[in-house]
């Protein structure tokens, strides 16, 4: 599955790291962001990767307001390693 971003080129946003430019965020399954695991740039298509990715656009959109935790890159844990802690 590929998303349709075309839309986006020329456009100066970015849809890396949740923050596509000053005051907006990208997030859900159009979104990637840097696995660090595997030192990649990802997309995950699941519902519940586009909740966590929003809650983190959100405080990215609340470190314009000098929220300090708002800056951390999302760095979510990796499906299987949910599995394995339940």
């Amino acid at each position: 599955m590929q998303p349709a971003t075309e839309w986006l080129e020329g456009s100066g946003l970015t849809i890396d790291t949740c923050f596509a430019a000053p005051d907006i965020v990208a997030c859900g399954d159009v979104a990637r962001w840097p696995n660090l695991r595997y030192g990649e740039f990802r997309r995950v298509e699941h519902w519940d990767d586009a909740v966590r990715m929003a809650v983190h656009a959100a405080r990215r959109l609340r470190a314009i307001e000098g929220d300090p935790e708002a800056t951390l890159p999302f760095t979510p844990v990796p499906w299987s390693c949910r599995i394995n802690m339940a």
